[in-house]
Parts: structure tokens; sequence; C-alpha cells
């Protein structure tokens, strides 16, 4: 079943939303954004400011291995934590 953002507003708490929101508040993943994206090129289906944060919550949180971070946002609600439309098996995860 697929919910309308429009009708629902999703919030997440605990040290997940935590370490987005700092990261947000210092402006980390558009500097990531800004020195590594390419002015030419296919544009990555998520920003690697979002990626360095999915990596950052697992670092900071649960310590997971890099082939177990699928694993550990198995349940996550990805577009509401990070701010982005994404989803687990975007192509993004899989590189």
């Amino acid at each position: 079943m697929q919910v309308d953002s429009n009708i629902v507003e999703t919030y997440i708490v605990g040290k997940d939303g935590f370490i987005v929101a700092l990261c947000e508040a210092l402006g980390i993943p558009g500097l990531i954004d800004e020195e590594l994206s390419a002015h030419y090129g296919r544009i990555p289906d998520v920003a690697y400011g979002t990626l360095a944060m999915v990596m950052m919550v697992n670092m900071c949180h649960h310590h997971r291995s890099i082939y177990e971070v699928r694993e550990y946002y198995e349940y996550a609600d990805l577009e509401g934590l990070f701010h982005h439309p994404m989803t687990l098996h975007a192509d993004s995860f899989d590189s």
C-alpha cells in the first residue's frame, strides 16, 4: 500500500533522526554534494551528501559492516529520515 505524502507527515525520533538533523544543520550534505558532484555526466539518483548521511547514521548508531547496510535500513522510512525520495532497492545501494 502506497501512502500519499501530502496526507501523512512522518517524524523520525531517535538517534538516526538526531544524526541526520545534525548533519543538515551543519550543512554537511551540501558540502559533500558541492565537492563530489560532476558538472557533466549522469546525475546520481541519490545525492552524494544523502548517501554520506546514510553511511554516517550507520557508523554512529549501529556500526554495521558495509555489506550489512541494506539489512540495517530494511524496515526504515528512508524518505522520512533522509528527506530525499529513495528506496532500499535503489541502484545507488547496489554499487
